[in-house]
């Protein structure tokens, strides 16, 4: 019986090592994922409290983002230094705790409706650290669109045509009608999101539509460029690399329709109901907006989670090799 031999995209060939079982590692964040939301339901149903349902979704957010972070730095180690794969993972990694970070500025007590109004010191603190969480997570989307941009021009540097289909074409218009409502109605979810600080300082709130415009036109160009090179890794074989850059399209997709549907509810229906009494429209309403959130913040770094597993796994896949076959690699390498 041939022996197998594992062949690493930095050293070489080596000896045959136990991987993990990346199939329970999707299954656990789906499972975990899944579960949490399931919770969040029944929370909300039982004591109509948004802000634990947020609360909750921040950490299971912060979990994955945390696993994602570990598992990218993992797959950059398995390319040698100066490989746009290498740079590609090192700069997804910290994304999701980027994202997380800026969540938790929105658990803060006084951002919100419902809490004690804060003092103006407070509220301009909190309001500048806010501004500095969406100005870093605008940042992030424009380096995960260089990464991006950097994929395309490795597959077109290896002479791999891009062949768009119909479904791609029809994703890419999608994408970018969801990025206009975005930015059309940012400052609609901006001002929902910050009803406990903007009559504390209005004079700082011209500032948030600005930076929230930087990060969601970063996301429109993520998503477009997410959807070349998705088809670029199908193209060229498809396979876990294909799954992983399906995953980081997904990630970036997710986070952006969440942004577009908080904009239109703020506008549309919390905004012209604010002095309302809660009826049950107005709940089953809410329970809609729990369910996009969950599956907008929660779904989009469970996507990320998800892509880095599918890298690790493709890049610790061990390939057979018969003696003579190995032996050619072998005086290969050494020329």
């Amino acid at each position: 019986m041939n022996p197998t031999y594992e062949i690493s995209s930095t050293s070489g060939i080596q000896a045959p090592r136990k991987t993990p079982n990346y199939k329970t590692w999707r299954a656990a964040g789906i499972g975990a994922a899944g579960l949490t939301l399931a919770f969040c339901v029944f929370r909300y149903l039982t004591i109509r409290n948004g802000r634990i349902t947020f609360n909750l979704c921040v950490i299971v957010c912060s979990l994955l983002a945390i696993s994602a972070m570990v598992i990218a730095l993992s797959n950059a180690k398995h390319f040698g230094r100066g490989n746009v794969l290498r740079t590609a993972w090192l700069l997804i990694a910290p994304m999701g705790i980027v994202d997380c970070l800026l969540l938790a500025c929105y658990t803060l007590p006084g951002v919100s409706a419902g809490g004690v109004r804060p003092e103006r010191e407070t509220a301009v603190r909190l309001a500048g650290l806010i501004l500095a969480g969406t100005t870093l997570s605008g940042i992030a989307r424009l380096v995960l669109a260089y990464v991006l941009w950097k994929m395309i021009g490795v597959y077109r540097g290896i002479a791999f045509k891009l062949r768009l289909h119909t479904s791609d074409y029809v994703m890419i218009v999608v994408l970018i009608a969801i990025a206009t409502i975005s930015v059309l109605y940012a400052s609609n979810g901006i001002s929902n999101n910050l009803r406990g600080l903007a009559p504390v300082v209005p004079d700082m709130m011209g500032w948030f539509p600005v930076v929230d415009w930087f990060r969601l036109l970063a996301l429109s160009c993520c998503a477009v460029l997410g959807v070349i090179a998705w088809r670029y890794a199908t193209d060229s074989g498809g396979g876990l690399v294909a799954k992983a850059w399906r995953s980081v399209l997904m990630y970036a997709a997710l986070y952006l329709g969440y942004l577009a549907y908080s904009g239109l509810t703020a506008h549309f229906v919390i905004r012209p109901n604010l002095q309302a009494q809660p009826t049950s429209f107005s709940r089953f309403l809410g329970l809609i907006f729990l369910l996009v959130m969950f599956i907008g913040l929660v779904g989009s770094e469970l996507m990320l989670f998800l892509g880095t597993t599918y890298q690790n796994e493709a890049s610790n896949s061990a390939v057979e090799l018969d003696a003579e076959t190995l032996n050619a690699l072998a005086a290969a390498d050494q020329a």
